[in-house]
């Protein structure tokens, strides 16, 4: 079956309101009407729409029984609770100043993902590191690439939200935010631990190695990152997490 997704967009540079969506339908249940519904984005083989909030309030319940809404995909699965995209702005306040150098970033596009945005995003100089759902990619930027990527989710047709990749949304789900954010206690936990290869992560890796009570192994290389797992003291976390690789 062909799909065509929907994606309600507020105002550039305004937080989602609760009540916009995002929604998949049939090919062809939904007719352009000027500013209301708009065509997006063509995949070719399904469309991606932008669709007013008022316009989806006023069709006919018949039509809006045979799509399915998919707000979920304004959320990106990272860390200990899914990031909601539509809070964007409030991510960034809180994020302010946190890494100044490069760094991971997170960034997430309005639908599936064209091969186009990928090399628009790495035009601004920054790595892709891997996907994230939904409709998201982990990135390694410094700080002109990050400034160009927000310029971009606010301007773009195609990215919606770019973020720095805070502490809290490191950790796996058996570690918790209070432990990241240094109420941490000196009980002892085996952990693995991710890091992006790159040119400077040698400081990192010392960084990391120093905090081990103990390790299972040496670094084991995947791809572009780099782990290694052993006993740590849980207030060790908060400098871990923090690190910007």
């Amino acid at each position: 079956m062909l799909l065509i997704i929907l994606l309600v967009r507020p105002a550039r540079g305004a937080a989602r309101q609760e009540t916009d969506h995002k929604v998949i339908a049939s090919k062809n249940l939904m007719p352009e009407m000027g500013d209301e519904i708009v065509l997006w984005h063509d995949y070719g083989s399904f469309a991606l729409y932008r669709v007013t909030h008022e316009a989806w309030s006023q069709l006919p319940e018949q039509l809006r029984s045979r799509v399915q809404l998919v707000d979920d995909m304004n959320q990106l699965l990272v860390g200990e609770k899914p990031i909601d995209t539509q809070h964007v702005t409030v991510l960034q306040a809180e994020a302010a100043g946190e890494y100044n150098g490069e760094s991971l970033h997170i960034i997430q596009f309005v639908g599936p993902i064209k091969d186009e945005w990928l090399k628009a995003v790495e035009a601004t100089g920054a790595d892709l590191v891997h996907y994230v759902a939904n409709n998201g990619y982990l990135v390694w930027a410094d700080a002109a690439s990050r400034q160009k990527l927000d310029g971009m989710a606010e301007r773009s047709t195609f990215l919606q939200a770019s973020i720095p990749y805070l502490s809290p949304f490191k950790l796996g789900p058996s570690l918790n935010i209070e432990q990241a954010s240094g109420n941490g206690s000196d009980e002892l936990l085996v952990v693995t631990v991710q890091l992006y290869r790159h040119d400077g992560s040698r400081k990192s890796e010392k960084i990391i190695e120093e905090a081990m009570v103990d390790t299972l192994g040496p670094w084991e290389f995947v791809l572009n990152s780099q782990n290694i797992s052993g006993t740590i003291n849980g207030s060790d976390i908060p400098e871990i997490a923090g690190l910007a690789d």
